[in-house]
């Protein structure tokens, strides 16, 4: 998953805005790298197995794009530095996988290429990712404490907003691998 150097200010976006973006963002990455990876596991072709790799670094690095454009409210800031340098990271780590996997010959073998030095590099930052995904999650899933208070007239609407999202931090609670 399943994890933010941009340094704005913060302030940008309301919390809820941003974990909506947050969401859309993250589960187009999760389908995205939960589909590759089934061909990726049926694959035996060096060629083809580096085509769909490719294309899997492509949906990282559009995940971390859209990471960095968001302005995060700045209750989010420093979560949000912190998951954009996982994401960094990350992609980079499964870059030089598919860097060493290219060199590798026919047939392809997929849990050959997480055994390497390369693919428990990117085990390790993908841990991180998961850690600080669910530390997010619980963020946005402390709001629901909120919502009794949206009907009190003297309270901000800041301060009773409900964030109800769910980035599907692990394979598992996608329902994937």
């Amino acid at each position: 998953m399943t994890v933010v150097g941009l340094a704005g200010c913060g302030g940008g976006l309301s919390l809820n805005e941003y974990a909506e973006r947050l969401e859309s963002a993250v589960s187009d990455m999760n389908l995205r790298i939960d589909a590759l990876d089934v061909q990726l596991e049926a694959e035996t072709s060096v060629e083809e197995a580096s085509r769909l790799w490719d294309e899997r670094i492509a949906a990282r690095e559009a995940l971390v794009s859209e990471f960095e454009s968001l302005d995060p409210p700045d209750e989010a800031v420093e979560m949000h530095k912190a998951v954009l340098d996982i994401l960094r990271r990350l992609t980079a780590a499964e870059a030089a996988m598919g860097a060493m996997a290219a060199g590798h010959e026919d047939p392809f073998d997929l849990g050959e290429i997480w055994s390497s030095e390369e693919g428990q590099a990117a085990l390790a930052i993908d841990e991180e990712a998961i850690v600080i995904c669910l530390a997010g999650q619980a963020l946005f899933d402390e709001t629901a404490d909120r919502e009794i208070l949206a009907e009190v007239p003297w309270i901000s609407s800041e301060l009773s907003e409900v964030i109800d999202v769910v980035f599907g931090c692990t394979a598992a609670q996608r329902g994937a691998g």
